[in-house]
């Protein structure tokens, strides 16, 4: 997926994913300008 856009997963079940991620990516919230590198990245 492109950085810089926004994505939500739902679901009604159970979820697992798998996620990877270049050294040092930041992930934020919705409606903030923060952003950080998350502890499944560092």
């Amino acid at each position: 997926m492109p950085a810089n856009v926004l994505r939500q997963v739902h679901t009604e079940h159970g979820f697992t994913a798998i996620v990877t991620a270049q050294a040092g990516a930041k992930a934020g919230v919705q409606g903030s300008d923060t952003m950080v590198v998350p502890p499944w990245i560092a």
